[in-house]
């Protein structure tokens, strides 16, 4: 799935909000509980992004906002790397890629993980 908001004063920039939602189903090779439990791992991050997309309803962003939900992220990455190689916004054109693999069970709290600290220009925003 993949929707867009476009922005006001940059619209042909792009943020992305991604999330995937593929970890369903029962894996055969698992002797115990062979279900996927996927409702925290990746229930909980396409509810955030179906909320962040309908909180955009409410404003108009300077840039144009992606809303990017992945599939096959579970063996592999896979819809990560197809949208990579088949982009429906011009990568070089896209600003911020924010994934949310999963929201905290345990309510509010002022911490987040960033995977890849000291390899992006939003090092200063997430520190903030």
């Amino acid at each position: 799935m993949v929707a867009m908001r476009r922005g006001s004063e940059r619209p042909d920039e792009y943020v992305v909000y991604s999330a995937h939602w593929d970890h369903l189903g029962v894996a055969r090779s698992v002797l115990q509980d062979r279900i996927y439990n996927g409702a925290a791992d990746n229930a909980s991050g396409v509810a955030a992004l179906l909320e962040i997309a309908e909180s955009f309803t409410l404003v108009k962003p300077e840039r144009s906002i992606v809303f990017l939900a992945l599939t096959a992220e579970e063996s592999g990455l896979l819809g990560s790397d197809w949208y990579a190689s088949h982009p429906v916004y011009p990568l070089e054109r896209t600003v911020a890629n924010i994934n949310i693999d999963r929201m905290t069970l345990l309510g509010p709290t002022n911490d987040i993980t960033v995977i890849g600290y000291g390899n992006s220009e939003l090092d200063e925003w997430a520190a903030r």
